[in-house]
């Protein structure tokens, strides 16, 4: 599963995005890469683009670990935005286990509507543009 992401703290959001298969362990390394990157603080807002995720391949009981390693805290907004119908059902799954612990959770099907609920609606070409450009994780970005 490709996954890039982009940590703005200005604007005090989390952008990612993945594509392709999901599994647990690069979920868990996505977080990982959040919570140890020093701009990052537990109260920013998060999107996430599952839009162009192929299949989700994460058993109900470690989705349970990956709700437990989340690095968002109560003051967060996190908005998801899922392609499918199996992207959706496992963001509900989430959403469940999680209980309100990572802030408020909402799950979208656009874009534009995921943005404007975390009050960045106005911004959504630039920060599309923002994400299209980040570099996998994992990847060297290429030199400037």
């Amino acid at each position: 599963m490709p996954t890039a992401c982009v940590i703005d703290p200005a604007r005090r959001l989390v952008l990612s995005r993945t594509w392709g298969v999901v599994r647990v362990d690069e979920m868990l390394a996505l977080n990982e890469a959040i919570a140890s990157d020093p701009r990052f603080r537990p109260d920013f807002s998060q999107f996430v683009d599952m839009g162009a995720v192929t299949e989700v391949d994460i058993a109900t009981d470690v989705l349970r670990l990956f709700v437990a390693k989340v690095p968002f805290g109560a003051g967060a907004r996190r908005a998801l935005v899922a392609g499918s119908d199996v992207v959706f059902g496992m963001a509900r799954m989430y959403e469940t286990l999680a209980e309100g612990r990572h802030g408020e959770f909402q799950i979208f099907r656009d874009v534009d509507l995921a943005l404007d609920w975390l009050g960045f609606g106005a911004e959504s070409a630039a920060l599309r543009a923002l994400l299209a450009a980040a570099p996998p994780l994992g990847s060297t970005p290429p030199a400037s």
